[in-house]
């Protein structure tokens, strides 16, 4: 009874432990209330954005049925903002491809052959602050062109055109220019849309060559810049050839060259620099073209062009290229062939000269970077000696001569050699001294024209005197290798 009495007496009420549990308790209820009502007010939100992406995909399906021509329908990406969209930024995205009869997708870069039926237009529109995961607007339509695109009588050309990366390229003009008589009006190719693809229906039969431009700054794989000739089916004329009822689907690859300057490096700076100077002191003669050989670091396939002054532009490649002067080649599978010498690379080891290496990236800027190529340099003095004994024309000999290289077939030592017969001639050369600047290797030097014509020139009608010029030339090395009369080795290696 006591103890009764006691607890009715009691007023401590309750602990502040048991409010606390209760305050989060409730706190936990009204967070969870307040989200609700949060993703209730979102999903309205999101169904009206909803509505709306699907009546902006349906305006976009009209606008697309509207074109005169279904090779006006590209690729393409904007922002709308409706009126009574609050505010809200919702992206149309419209992507095409051609399907054939069979409903599938048909890639421009197939194989030839393949017959365009009708072009799919897919349309996805997203909006910001779209929730996620829900799906977004989507919707397809197909679009066939007036009259059939493959005529029984013509052929259809189907132009795939990538780049470095190989996506498609974009904005690529393409001429379609017939080699001889058509029959008929030759279409113009529609430039490349989004996907790098261009097409031509209704192409008379007969041979065409086609080439590529965009804005000057491409070059093929090749490095050949703006327009670019493609290769063709008869490589001799660069003709493909279009036969009735047929579609010719080809793959051309261009990009945006990466730019380069060439430094011509001889191993001694003062050397270079007149080498390379738009007034030289000293006189320079190169060997028929200068060729210089682009080696690209992601595969063995190499590849020679004709360097014809700076800037040089060459195809974007990621791992970059070894440049090298002259033509090199690798030997084939079987272990034969090939030209080794004049790349500093193949020389056995050795502190030197090495190939230049170009970081040839796609996007590259259009500032020149400097590339270093290496070169061999011999002197040359040319002079004339006069045979027979008479007067008559005793001047200075007129006829201007020409000096030939010869790479050496067998290396020897440490130089690799080259198997492949590789010779240059320089020609109308005047009497004196200049520098010849060749390629790495093992050389034999010859005067192209040993003697002039004879002329009379004294005794008399019944017995005459003949004379003529004998033309020779003393050679002697410039920069690092060795010489024994005619023939010299050129070594990239610096001592």
């Amino acid at each position: 009874m006591r103890h009764l009495r006691r607890a009715r007496l009691d007023d401590s009420g309750i602990s502040i432990v048991e409010v606390l549990a209760a305050t989060l308790i409730f706190m936990l209820l009204f967070v969870g209330i307040a989200q609700g009502l949060v993703t209730v007010i979102r999903l309205a939100g999101d169904q009206k954005n909803r509505i709306t992406a699907l009546s902006l995909a349906a305006g976009e399906i009209d606008q697309v049925r509207a074109y005169q021509s279904v090779f006006d329908v590209k690729d393409d990406e904007r922002d709308v903002t409706p009126d009574t969209a609050d505010g809200t930024v919702f992206t149309v995205h419209r992507t095409t491809a051609w399907v054939d009869s069979a409903g599938n997708d048909v890639s421009c870069s197939g194989g030839s052959g393949t017959n365009l039926v009708m072009l799919r237009i897919n349309i996805t529109v997203t909006w910001r602050g779209q929730m996620t995961p829900l799906k977004t607007v989507q919707t397809d339509t197909l679009l066939a062109p007036n009259g059939s695109l493959n005529d029984p009588n013509r052929g259809v050309l189907i132009l795939a055109v990538k780049g470095a990366d190989g996506f498609g390229v974009q904005g690529v003009s393409v001429d379609l220019t017939p080699s001889g008589s058509v029959d008929g009006t030759v279409p113009v190719p529609s430039v490349t849309d989004g996907n790098g693809c261009s097409f031509a229906i209704g192409v008379p039969v007969g041979d065409y060559k086609i080439t590529l431009s965009k804005d000057g700054t491409y070059v093929d794989l090749e490095g050949n810049p703006e327009p670019i000739l493609l290769a063709g089916e008869d490589t001799a004329a660069h003709t493909y050839k279009f036969t009735a009822g047929t579609t010719k689907s080809l793959t051309a690859f261009m990009a945006k060259g990466a730019l380069y300057s060439v430094w011509w490096d001889t191993g001694d700076p003062a050397l270079s620099a007149d080498l390379n100077s738009s007034s030289p002191t000293r006189q320079w003669v190169w060997p028929g073209t200068k060729s210089i050989t682009l080696l690209p670091l992601s595969s063995t396939t190499s590849k020679t062009r004709t360097f014809t002054g700076n800037p040089l532009r060459v195809f974007p490649d990621s791992a970059g290229y070894s440049v090298v002067y002259g033509n090199y080649s690798e030997p084939n599978q079987a272990g034969s062939g090939g030209c080794l010498a004049p790349n500093p690379a193949k020389w056995q080891a050795g502190s030197g000269l090495q190939a230049g290496v170009l970081d040839a990236v796609p996007g590259s800027s259009d500032t020149a970077s400097s590339m270093r190529v290496g070169v061999g340099v011999v002197h040359v003095k040319l002079e004339a000696s006069r045979s027979g004994n008479g007067s008559s024309n005793s001047g200075a000999p007129a006829q201007r001569v020409g000096i030939r290289a010869t790479m050496l077939g067998s290396g020897g030592g440490e130089n690799p050699g080259c198997v492949i017969t590789t010779s240059v001639t320089t020609a109308d050369l005047a009497m004196g001294e200049f520098d010849l600047v060749l390629p790495f290797g093992a050389w034999d030097l010859t005067v192209t024209d040993e003697w002039s014509s004879q002329w009379t020139c004294g005794g008399n009608w019944w017995s005459p005197q003949y004379c003529a010029w004998k033309y020779s030339a003393n050679f002697s090395k410039v920069t690092e290798g060795s010489m024994s009369g005619a023939t010299v080795v050129l070594d990239p290696r610096r001592s």
